[in-house]
């Protein structure tokens, strides 16, 4: 998925919002419920990457 899409067009979650993470982000539908596909760059692996993931953000 293009880095520079309109965010506001796009999920409002981390996986998206985030410009460096939603160029990871294959599409913004879900695979498995609460779950979207994230890709290597190198495409040398996939993973199911949570919707409710925060990246670390707010976390004490």
């Amino acid at each position: 998925m293009d880095s520079k899409a309109h965010p506001e067009k796009l999920p409002n979650t981390v996986a998206f919002q985030d410009e460096f993470t939603r160029g990871f982000m294959v599409s913004p539908k879900e695979v498995k419920e609460g779950y979207y596909l994230f890709k290597s760059k190198t495409g040398g692996f996939t993973m199911l990457y949570p919707k409710k993931c925060n990246n670390g953000q707010n976390v004490l």
